[in-house]
């Protein structure tokens, strides 16, 4: 199968800016004048930059990189920021991990404009691309979370993947779940743990480990930090969220579903689907519930 074109070669449109005095400074700023090869890539990115605040700060951030932007394809750059999401959990400091976040966010995240404004992609494709990204980040941030946690006793099965057979998952729903996330969407989540998991079995109790690794994500992710943050994150969709822990075992969820569940949670876990962490133990989860989400009867 071929590699997909530059983004280059894919510019069908570029918009007219809205404030092109705007545009121009955020060009002049970084210099872009002798970085893009095209007419057509200058035109985009003055274009963009004259339209979008956002996006021209996103410009001058990219720096000397802005050029790759427009010689590999969107594809090719939207995995290179999933591949720095995941290297952002080898940093040694909270501080390194969120910045190295951050800026694989201000990546996907232009890359994937970049591609929607020209045509190169369609919508729905930049929204899944960008979905993507998303759970590479909160997958590295759980891992983050997770290696957090040893001193309460949490024993990976893997040591540099700590997710894998963590008994802790995190499940993406709304428009995440459904890879449809837009640009200023928040991202929302449900971490379920396995109390059974042996990866849990600890002093401490599995419970604390997985509420810390969840917090520990949450702020990866949310935090605003000078690079801005990666994702607003909302765990409120979990079940009873002004009682429970950040984290509920999944015996919990079960029996809160089956016996309190309303019509809107049925509606919102058909776009469910485990993003991060333990994904097979998602899946059998949400296999459990399909009796609760499609009703035989709907009296």
């Amino acid at each position: 199968m071929n590699a997909p074109a530059s983004l280059e070669s894919r510019i069908a449109f570029a918009p007219r800016p809205f404030d092109a005095g705007a545009a121009q400074r955020a060009l002049d700023a970084a210099g872009f004048a002798g970085r893009l090869a095209s007419g057509a890539a200058r035109d985009l990115a003055f274009g963009v930059a004259g339209c979008s605040p956002y996006l021209a700060r996103l410009i001058v951030r990219a720096g000397d990189g802005l050029g790759a932007f427009f010689t590999s394809s969107p594809e090719a750059m939207i995995d290179n920021a999933i591949a720095q999401a995941w290297r952002a959990s080898a940093e040694d400091d909270v501080a390194a991990q969120q910045r190295m976040l951050r800026l694989a966010k201000d990546k996907a995240a232009l890359a994937a404009a970049l591609a929607e404004i020209s045509g190169a992609l369609t919508t729905m494709e930049a929204a899944h691309h960008y979905s993507r990204f998303a759970d590479a980040a909160a997958g590295s941030a759980l891992r983050m979370g997770l290696r957090q946690t040893a001193r309460f006793g949490f024993t990976p099965v893997d040591g540099d993947e700590p997710e894998k057979s963590s008994g802790v998952v995190v499940l993406a729903m709304g428009k995440m779940g459904a890879f449809e996330l837009n640009y200023s969407s928040d991202i929302d989540l449900i971490v379920l743990y396995d109390p059974q998991s042996p990866a849990l079995d600890a002093p401490e109790g599995a419970k604390r480990i997985a509420v810390a690794a969840t917090k520990a994500m949450v702020s990866r992710l949310a935090d605003q930090t000078a690079d801005g943050y990666v994702f607003r994150t909302d765990l409120r969709l979990r079940p009873d969220p002004g009682v429970s822990a950040a984290a509920v075992s999944v015996n919990a969820a079960e029996s809160y579903y089956e016996s309190f569940g309303q019509n809107w949670e049925r509606a919102a876990f058909i776009k469910a689907r485990p993003a991060a962490g333990d994904i097979a133990m998602g899946e059998a989860f949400i296999a459990s519930l399909r009796p609760f989400i499609w009703r035989k009867y709907l009296d």
